[in-house]
């Protein structure tokens, strides 16, 4: 399993360990960090360490599934 190689450096946006939880006051989460944060995960990343996040990893394109069709004439029971 590829991963990009930190495709936009310093955003959580679009990273697969970003979370969004329904705590109002710690909205934002790392996964891999285990982090909670009113700010964007990176931005305490950042502020800590002095550098880019570099557990970053692109999340994988979903493939939109169909739901499967029925035969013309509404299928066996018709």
């Amino acid at each position: 399993m590829s991963s990009q190689p930190n495709p936009t450096p310093g955003g959580c946006h679009g990273c697969r360990h970003f979370a969004v939880t329904y705590d109002v006051e710690w909205p934002y989460a790392c996964e891999i960090f285990g982090l909670r944060s009113k700010r964007l995960p990176s931005v305490e990343v950042r502020e800590a360490s002095g550098r880019e996040c570099m557990a970053r990893e692109g999340r994988q394109a979903q493939v939109a599934r169909r739901p499967p069709q029925l035969p013309p004439g509404g299928g066996v029971w018709a």
